[in-house]
């Protein structure tokens, strides 16, 4: 129960978010993304981990679990069809953001290259509250960050990692 009402309110706190700024450009979807709106991901990923120790018949906690899976599948195609539109309008990769093919480059070799320790994570399609998550892991004494990029399309395994490969800020193809 408590992690319904979490998701529930985090859920309402986006659409406010949304309700007050809706982002007009590609970036600005990012930025919205990446920023606060991942959080009802993430609460959702929350509450499905509970769901599965409830039992099938579900007790009381059946229908309003019913209704919490309605409504983020509901706000999550509201998001998908209003970042979609954009896209269409604008293209992609967002104007002004990091793109895959130029994450080896910018955040392995020129740090490298000057004598400082890189370790880098790629994991192909990971979920931007996981990856917070796990940046939470590391703690302070590591010093991680954590950047929204722009992946290849299309967004399937074999071009999405070919674009992290080094040289492919150049010969991508």
């Amino acid at each position: 129960a408590e992690c319904l009402v979490r998701f529930a309110r985090c859920l309402e706190e986006a659409k406010a978010r949304l309700k007050l700024s809706r982002p007009a450009t590609v970036s600005d979807w990012v930025a919205a993304y990446a920023g606060s709106l991942y959080q009802v991901d993430a609460a959702q990923l929350d509450l499905e981990q509970v769901a599965c120790q409830i039992p099938p018949d579900g007790g009381i906690l059946h229908a309003p679990l019913l209704d919490a899976r309605e409504a983020y599948r509901s706000f999550a195609d509201a998001m998908t069809r209003a970042f979609q539109e954009v896209v269409s309008r604008e293209a992609w990769p967002a104007s002004g953001r990091i793109r895959a093919t130029q994450i080896f480059d910018r955040e392995v070799r020129m740090p490298w290259q000057v004598g400082k320790r890189v370790a880098m994570f790629w994991v192909d399609a990971l979920r931007l509250d996981l990856a917070r998550r796990l940046m939470d892991m590391l703690g302070a004494r590591h010093a991680p960050t954590l950047d929204a990029v722009c992946g290849q399309l299309p967004s399937i395994t074999l071009v999405g990692m070919a674009a992290l490969v080094p040289g492919a800020e150049v010969d991508f193809r």
